[in-house]
């Protein structure tokens, strides 16, 4: 069965562009059949190798709360054990992909460490694996739940803290490596203001001449809130390094596939 690749986009911070990307990067670097779809929340003007879906679930439960009906028992009507891959559309694609389905292929869901010191120990959804109709109740508990009262219990990342409860640490299989890499957190990427972010954005920071680096095996960067790749793609951002690689995958990318 063909892996089908899913991501999310709604709103106006990332340009249809990052799905047309995004695409390529897996047409590139993926060697297995697959079908992408983007669920949206508006049409985008996009070819037909992009399968479309409607953000219908919308609110209260919008934003990246969406991501959680993959986990849904019927999600797009595929046959049981059907290897889904969510990736959010803001992650640079720097090396081949195969693993994703390679790694622990009998696993329901497979996904990578949280790198941030206060989630050690636990996983993200940037990039993950799931077979399909696994774990539906992931998604049955959500609809049923009173949104105002599950805010105040979760508050900041709830989608994230969401899955926290059903996945406890130690208890999800990873993938293997260190493929899947944060921008912030394994590229080298943050360079030294001592007198705070204002001033590093005026040039009190050794990100003038730092150089973010892409880690040996990576294969995806993950671009957790800012900066977003353009923002480091062509000069430092206040105290985040330039990081050179990028502009070379988006180069090797758009020369491969056209």
């Amino acid at each position: 069965m063909a892996t089908q690749f899913v991501c999310f986009r709604w709103g106006v911070m990332y340009p249809e562009t990052y799905i047309e990307r995004l695409y390529k990067s897996i047409q590139k670097h993926f060697g297995y059949d697959f079908v992408f779809h983007c669920f949206t929340d508006k049409p985008l003007d996009i070819g037909p190798h992009v399968q479309q879906h409607d953000l219908c679930f919308g609110k209260p439960f919008s934003g990246n709360w969406n991501k959680e009906r993959v986990f849904s028992k019927d999600f797009l009507n595929l046959a049981k054990d059907t290897n889904i891959v969510v990736m959010d559309i803001d992650v640079l694609v720097t090396g081949n992909l195969n693993f994703i389905i390679e790694d622990h292929p009998d696993e329901n869901l497979v996904m990578a460490p949280d790198k941030y010191h206060t989630r050690k120990g636990k996983v993200h959804g940037s990039v993950f694996r799931l077979k399909s109709g696994s774990m539906p109740y992931i998604w049955d508990d959500l609809i049923v739940q009173d949104y105002e009262k599950l805010k105040q219990d979760l508050g900041g990342e709830r989608e994230q803290k969401w899955l926290d409860r059903y996945l406890a640490v130690g208890s999800v299989m990873l993938f293997s490596g260190e493929k899947i890499v944060s921008f912030k957190y394994d590229c080298k990427s943050r360079g030294w203001s001592p007198l705070g972010k204002l001033a590093a954005k005026w040039g009190l920071t050794t990100s003038l001449w730092g150089k973010a680096e892409l880690p040996l095996d990576a294969r995806v960067v993950c671009f957790h809130g800012k900066p977003d790749i353009e923002d480091v793609a062509d000069g430092r951002y206040y105290e985040w390094n330039h990081a050179p690689f990028i502009n070379r995958t988006l180069k090797n990318i758009i020369h491969t596939n056209d």
